[in-house]
Formats: structure tokens, C-alpha cells, sequence
């Protein structure tokens, strides 16, 4: 059995990348082969970080020489070159069990070149295609978070083949906006694609932890087993407003709500909320029943006082009997009378005696 090496150069796992150079240094791609070479082993982790784009030919022989190693942990950065493919990575580092890949593409000739996700997935600023995609999720039988930074070429998603997924993060690119990208709608199969999956397998797909920076257009959730969501979201809309009432009524099993509120214009949101009635969307978060029966952790950051944050707040304190924590973290530009209605949510009845209520300034 190969010994288990945690690095190659001294003292660290392997890691080329440029860093601080004389002029005119270059990266050496022969360096990379040396080193992956230079003893056998166990490779616990490695990182490359090229400031040039390595061709095709080369990012093959690196997926060969670490999964020859078994390399465990891996983290390739390059830079969004859109010539350099990755897949040959996904194929033949079989013992990964996380896996960063930035800046390059994920376009892979056959869909066997994807069998092998690691449980731990992060693309950032990577191009992928619909059947990349499709071609990850249905074959990731270990995977267990994935994220999703800044990712591009690529307009459907596909989760029912996720089994263990627990955690998904997404971000979206600057430049994508709502009506481009359908995003909770499409995580789930559609009745007209397929039959609905049976409920046993449904509450094993389902994430656990949700992270999307807009509230989505889409509205039909599979999430019937969330239990953290964290979202960015701008309540003067009436839209957004709506989005967010809705998605608490459909996350049955959400235990801690983290709200981010959005200020200014937000492409695509909708019109301004003229007249803001929290009534109007009341009884949607009164059919809520992770509201009453199951949320135990509440932050609001960027509260302002106005009118829908500060009722939001108020019916959570006032309904959620299994609140343990609320925390409203104000806006560093919030008034003296955004302060005062933030302070003014200590004085309502709680609905559970164990809830504790807390405003943080911003420094």
C-alpha cells in the first residue's frame, strides 16, 4: 500500500500559483509535472493557479498524474479562460472528495466523462451547458453540497438525480437578470417532463440549505425539506414581497430564515410598492406553517424600519412558537425612526416564551 503524503513541496500541501515574482517570471508548467512525479504517495490536496492557460493536452496529463496520486482535495483556478476544459478532471480523479474548479469550462465530449462528482462541488465562473449539467447531477450519488458561483452558459436546473445534496448555493452572474433564468421552477422535474417522483425518494432530493441571490420569479419550490434559506431580497416591491410570502408558505420544514434586504433598484423586480399593506400577503404567511410550528432562528440584515420589514418581523415574533432568536442587524444608513421601530419590536407579545430578541448596530 503507497504510503499517504500530504504534500509535495515542504511543510504544505502542493500548491503552484504565481504570487509575488521578479519581472518577467513566467509559470512553469514542467514544474507541475516534476512535482506531481517527484515521490509516490497519497496527495491529500493540491492547488493550481496558472496565470497562463494550459492547453488541453496538459490538463489531461495533470488529471492523470493526480488521480494516479488519489489526490482527495483539489482546487484549479484559471482565471476564465474559456479554452481551457476541465471535464478530464470530473473523469479521472476518481478519489476526490471536494473539488473548486474557477475560470473554465466544463463541456465534455461524452456524458461518461462526468460519472464521478466529488461530494464537495464548487464551479465558480465556469461555462456549462444544459447537459453538463443534467449530466452532474444525475450521476452525483455521493454529492452533498455544490455550489454555484457566477456560472454561465446554462439555463436549466435538474436536481432529481441529487439524492444526498444538502447544501446549493447559487449566485448569479452581474449581467443575468430574472426574466433571462428560471431558477426554482426548473430545480425540480416537471409533470411534463416526467412523472412526479414518489414521495420516498422526493424527501431524499430535496436540500437542506438553500442560498440564491434574488428572490426567484418561479414559484412552484420542491423544497419540502428545507430548513436553512438564506436570500437576498428587496421588500419595497411588491413583487419581491410576494415571492418571499409564497416561498414561506411552501418551505414546510424551514428552520432558520436568513433575509438580506436588498436597497435600491433591482433589475426586473417589478413595480415599487405604492401602498405597502402587509395585509395583503398575511394570509399567505398565516398557511405558513414553518412559521408557527417549526422556525427556531431569524436574521434580518440591512433593516431600515420600513413599512414590510418592520410587520414581517413583527408577525415572526408574534406566531413562530418554536423561536429561539430573532436578530435585526439595521442598515449603517438607517434613521433615528428605523432605529426606534426596530427597538419597538422588543415590546411585542411573543408567541414563545424561549425567543430572544436582539438589534445590532452597524459600526
Amino acid at each position: 500500500m503507497l504510503p499517504v503524503v500530504g504534500h509535495i513541496l515542504v511543510g504544505i500541501p502542493y500548491a503552484a500559483k504565481p504570487t509575488k515574482r521578479q519581472p518577467g517570471w513566467t509559470f512553469d508548467f514542467e514544474q507541475v509535472d516534476r512535482a506531481l512525479a517527484a515521490r509516490p504517495g497519497l496527495l491529500s490536496s493540491c492547488e493550481i493557479v496558472p496565470d497562463v492557460a494550459p492547453d488541453a493536452r496538459l490538463i489531461r496529463r495533470w488529471a492523470e498524474a493526480l488521480a494516479c496520486r488519489g489526490v482527495r482535495e483539489l482546487t484549479l483556478d484559471f482565471r476564465r479562460d474559456p479554452n481551457v476544459d476541465a471535464s478530464p478532471v470530473l473523469f479521472l480523479c476518481r478519489s476526490l472528495v471536494r473539488l473548486e474548479l474557477h475560470g473554465c469550462r466544463l463541456v465534455p465530449d461524452s456524458p461518461e466523462m462526468l460519472r464521478f462528482p466529488p461530494p464537495l462541488l464548487s464551479l465558480g465562473d465556469v461555462e456549462l451547458c444544459d447537459d453538463t449539467f443534467l449530466g452532474i447531477t444525475t450521476a452525483c450519488l455521493l454529492l452533498e453540497r455544490m455550489e454555484l458561483l457566477c456560472c454561465y452558459g446554462f439555463k436549466w436546473f435538474r436536481l432529481d438525480g441529487a439524492h444526498r445534496l444538502r447544501s446549493l448555493t447559487f449566485q448569479y452572474p452581474p449581467e443575468t437578470h430574472l426574466d433571462e433564468l428560471q431558477m426554482i421552477d426548473d430545480l425540480c422535474p416537471q409533470a411534463a417532463l416526467r412523472p412526479p417522483l414518489p414521495a420516498r425518494i422526493r424527501r431524499r432530493c430535496f436540500p437542506t440549505c438553500l442560498s440564491v441571490d434574488r428572490v426567484p420569479e418561479s414559484l412552484n419550490s420542491p423544497f419540502l425539506m428545507l430548513k436553512r434559506l438564506y436570500i437576498n431580497v428587496a421588500l419595497k416591491y411588491e413583487r419581491q414581497a410576494l415571492c418571499l410570502a409564497v416561498l414561506l408558505q411552501q418551505f414546510t420544514s424551514l428552520e432558520q430564515l436568513n433575509l438580506f434586504i436588498i436597497k435600491g433598484d433591482v433589475p426586473c423586480a417589478g413595480a415599487a410598492l405604492s401602498q405597502p399593506e402587509f395585509k395583503d400577503h398575511q394570509w399567505r404567511l398565516e398557511e405558513a406553517g414553518c412559521l408557527r410550528d417549526r422556525l427556531q432562528m431569524v436574521t434580518i440584515s440591512g433593516f431600515t424600519g420600513e413599512f414590510y420589514e418592520t410587520c414581517l418581523a413583527g408577525f415572526i415574533l408574534m406566531v413562530a412558537r418554536a423561536l429561539k432568536k430573532m436578530t435585526v442587524s439595521l442598515n449603517s444608513k438607517c434613521s433615528n425612526s428605523g432605529k426606534n421601530a426596530a427597538h419597538s419590536l422588543a415590546n411585542l407579545k411573543r408567541a414563545s416564551s424561549m425567543a430572544k430578541f436582539r438589534v445590532k448596530t452597524s459600526r
